[in-house]
């Protein structure tokens, strides 16, 4: 499926997305849409938490994307904006 049919069901059933051939799906890594922007990603690989990702013109036009369940503890995706909203929270 493209990009944009990939995400929207990602949203709706609260899983992770990847390209089949791609260097994260190698590392059992996937990508979670951001909740607040449309097409805005979180990249999580085992061991290593990327915080943004976003697509380039070969993802844009690839068919081959495909969901993927999320694990437990990474679940959900945060952009800079929210993560810093959180930290200051904490903070008080």
């Amino acid at each position: 499926m493209n990009i944009i049919k990939a995400t929207k069901l990602a949203k709706k059933r609260k899983m992770g997305m990847v390209r089949k051939k791609s260097r994260i799906n190698q590392f059992n890594g996937y990508l979670v849409p951001f909740e607040e922007l449309k097409y805005g990603y979180g990249c999580y690989i085992p061991g290593d938490v990327m915080i943004c990702w976003y697509i380039n013109p070969q993802d844009a036009l690839a068919k081959d994307w495909i969901l993927v369940k999320r694990k437990e503890k990474m679940n959900k995706a945060f952009s800079m904006r929210q993560a810093n909203e959180m930290r200051k929270k904490q903070s008080l």
